[in-house]
């Protein structure tokens, strides 16, 4: 996670990187508080301004000293939660993440990086309205519709404007596709949440689960 602490402290004095930061690593943000409350949690949840609150202070406030960057803002994301808690049961402030002792900051956080990464993808798909069963669903099994979607998901990767209308508009432009690629609309249609899935897993930051779709680079 070494570029990960890199970019952490980059943004912490950096009000432009800062924000790149937060916008670029909500969906790890997402992933934290899922996994602390133990039940998937999405922006619209009262618990996310407090998560916010604790991740940009954890970015504001890291340095390499604190080990990793994931672990020091899973502690903070933690604690706000644990708090965020107790003050709604007993109506009134408890305590307050500036008073964390620094020295639980370099413990093993026994960080499980695959499941991480599942939790962020769950909250990707979210957006575009599936869940991760729709994903599992919909996976190529077959060695030839393997090969027809590892085409059809270059091509989307190595066009911008394809991939960035994707994630802004989270629908594939089917038509565009279609007349590049020639081929048949179902063929695409047919595994459109496996090929989303794809070019969200391979164009950002998805070091584990991108291993599982290796082929897709091999086709290249």
């Amino acid at each position: 996670m070494s570029n990960l602490n890199e970019k952490a402290v980059k943004a912490n004095d950096n009000k432009i990187l800062f924000n790149q930061f937060i916008k670029k690593y909500n969906n790890m943000l997402l992933a934290l508080g899922s996994k602390s409350l133990g039940r998937f949690v999405t922006i619209h949840d009262e618990e996310y301004s407090t998560m916010l609150f604790a991740f940009t202070r954890a970015i504001k406030t890291y340095n390499m000293d604190k080990g990793d960057f994931y672990g020091y803002a899973k502690l903070l994301v933690d604690r706000s939660l644990i708090d965020f808690k107790k003050s709604k049961r007993a109506n009134k402030n408890h305590e307050n993440i500036d008073d964390i002792d620094e020295s639980e900051i370099n413990i093993d956080f026994s960080v499980n990086n695959l499941e991480l990464e599942i939790l962020q993808l769950k909250n990707i798909l979210y957006d575009y309205g599936y869940n991760y069963s729709d994903l599992e669903k919909n996976s190529p099994k077959a060695k030839k519709t393997k090969k027809i979607c590892a085409k059809i998901i270059s091509f989307i990767l190595a066009n911008s404007e394809i991939s960035s209308y994707i994630k802004e508009k989270k629908r594939i432009p089917m038509k565009k596709i279609v007349e590049k690629l020639k081929m048949p609309p179902k063929k695409i249609e047919r595994h459109r949440i496996y090929i989303i899935a794809a070019v969200e897993i391979l164009s950002g930051d998805f070091q584990y689960i991108s291993e599982y779709l290796q082929y897709i680079k091999e086709e290249n």
